[in-house]
Order: C-alpha cells, then structure tokens, then sequence
C-alpha cells in the first residue's frame, strides 16, 4: 500500500490550497508458480486548476448604453477525484518461454477538469456566457489489455512481444458542455449535454506487435589490421549482431466533437520501425541503422473547427514521414 497528498494552484493573485489523498492496495494471489492473480484498487486526487483567463463579466445596458460589473469568471476549477479498479492475471508457459498478462480495469473520474460555460443574463434579458476552466461531474475508463511476450529456446536471442488493448472514455454526466461551432447561430444554444458522450481523438482499438534478435559474432574485426600490434584494442572485442522490428496499429477514432454537425474522423493507421547493428559486449559501443515510419503514415492527431477569424485546421502526427538514419553510441 502507498500513500500520499498535497498541492497547490495559484492565478498570481489567488491562491488554492488542496489536501489530497492518494493510495493504492494492491493484494495478490499467487495459484502456483506460473500463475498469480491479483486486484488493484486506488484513489487519487488531481489538485485545482487556475484560470488564467479569469476575466470580469460585465452586463450591457441597452438603454444607458453602459456596462456595468456583474461578477468574476472562477478563478479555478475543482480539484478532481479518481477511483480506479483493476483486476488481472499474469502466467508463464513452456518453462517461462511464453509470458503472459490479462488485466481489466474500471476508472471513475468525479470532477474531471474540463471546459465549462458560465451562463448569465444581461440587464435587457438577453442570455450571455464566457467559458472557462472547469468541471464534468463525472468521466469512466474502462476497457481490457493485454500482453504476450515469447522467449523461444530453439531460436536463442529472439524475443517476440505482442500488446492489445480496447478501452472507452466517456462522460458520464456532463451538462453544461461548451457547444460545438455548428451551434453559432442565432439562436443556438451556447451549451448542450454530453453525458454518455465519448471523448474525441482515443480509439477503441489499439495493438502492438514486434521481434528482437541478438546473436553473438564474435571478434569479427580481429583481422582487420593484418600488424597485430597495430590493432586497436576495439577492433579485438567481441561483437553482437542485433535487429528489431516493430508495428504499432491504432483503429478509427473521431476528432471532432460528438455532438458537432459535421463529423472528422481519422482512419486507422499503423507506424512501422525497423533497425539493425553491432555492440559490444560491455554495450560501450554501439552502431545502428534504423528507419522509422515505413509505411509512411501522416495521422491527424487533433482537430480544430476554427472560428470566425481563426481557418479550420488539423494537427498531424508528431512521427513525421518516412525518414532514415544511424545512431552511433561510445562510451569511456
């Protein structure tokens, strides 16, 4: 079991103070020596969030013409709470050659900080509203992992892994979500209700397979200077030979928001890496040729509508298109 707490937020003028608590019990059982089971359950708390666009609401005055102070925009949000609970089993086969881990988890997220409206009603009756940072009442993870990694006798330094996951990330209850763009005009709500929304940009499906091999060369540079005593002492070191291959697939997943007229999704992709090279034995000396992103994928990993004086935008993937290079390691 751990524990822990505290945390601050301040605005520059403002101060919030927050005593938390964080623990995790963590109990196991352990079946036999190749399978052990085990529970998980934790609390965490994320201190306040300051509002640094805390700004003065102030109403119109359609006949004096005036504005007049009508109060202040939060300065913070509420500090959020997390309960998480999970549950798993890890096994080994095959003499510890094929490893293997399932685990289920479940997260409820009270007060998850989040863009808020404040609404409020001008001297003339007309509605108006400012956004800020805030609150959803109440956000829920949940989903299933997995993983595999084989460790083959008959194939010495191969070691093959493979990961899954699905999971969903929804609001459980948020009323008085800011609205999408599509709902500016006249007359358009400035707020709506995502409870039982899913949140944007996470997909439901994730997967990650890859291979590592090694195999010792030996001193395969010894006879490079045919002088014995012109050899440099690295030169008559024992080398490794190794390779890595590795694919991380992520399914469809919507950018936009889930209640915005018009819908952006991004198509499920792959990122595909690849290296090969030497080292030393001791690992002071390593060279490698790797490339990244063979496949040459450019994912959109965020979304922006625009505005009236701001163009729709996307943001791409920080992977950056296919590229090649070599990685030279020496230590002293």
């Amino acid at each position: 079991m751990a524990a822990g707490a505290g945390g601050d937020a301040r605005t520059g003028l403002q101060r919030n103070d927050h005593d938390g608590v964080t623990a995790i019990i963590n109990p196991k059982y352990q079946l036999n020596k190749n399978t052990m089971f085990y529970i998980l359950i934790g609390h965490g708390d994320k201190t306040v969030s300051a509002n640094g666009n805390s700004v003065p609401i102030n109403e119109y005055n359609s006949t004096t013409k005036q504005y007049t102070f009508y109060g202040w925009s939060p300065y913070f949000s509420k500090p959020t709470t997390s309960w998480d609970y999970e549950g798993g089993v890890k096994t080994m086969s095959f003499n510890g050659q094929l490893v293997s881990n399932a685990n289920f988890y479940w997260n409820d997220l009270y007060n998850y900080q989040t863009n808020r409206v404040y609404n409020y009603y001008l001297s003339n009756g007309d509605l108006a509203n400012v956004s800020y940072m805030g609150n959803a009442p109440h956000a829920r993870l949940y989903g299933v992992e997995l993983s595999e990694s084989l460790t083959p006798d008959f194939i010495p330094g191969l070691n093959i892994h493979a990961s899954g996951a699905w999971q969903q990330v929804r609001y459980v209850k948020y009323n008085g979500a800011p609205a999408p763009t599509s709902y500016a005009y006249s007359g358009g709500s400035s707020t709506v209700d995502e409870s039982g929304q899913s949140l944007p940009g996470i997909p439901s499906f994730t997967f990650n397979i890859g291979a590592n091999y090694e195999h010792p060369v030996g001193a395969i540079f010894s006879n490079f200077l045919k002088s014995r005593q012109h050899r440099a002492a690295w030169l008559q070191r024992a080398f490794t030979a190794f390779g890595y291959i590795n694919e991380a697939w992520w399914s469809r997943n919507r950018l936009t928001d889930p209640l915005a007229a018009h819908q952006f999704y991004q198509r499920s992709y792959s990122i595909l890496n690849a290296g090969i090279g030497l080292r030393t034995a001791d690992q002071n000396f390593s060279v490698t040729l790797w490339a990244k992103n063979l496949l040459d994928a450019r994912p959109w990993t965020g979304y922006s509508p625009g505005s009236a004086s701001s163009p729709e935008s996307v943001d791409l993937t920080q992977q950056g298109p296919r590229y090649f290079g070599a990685t030279m390691h020496m230590g002293f």
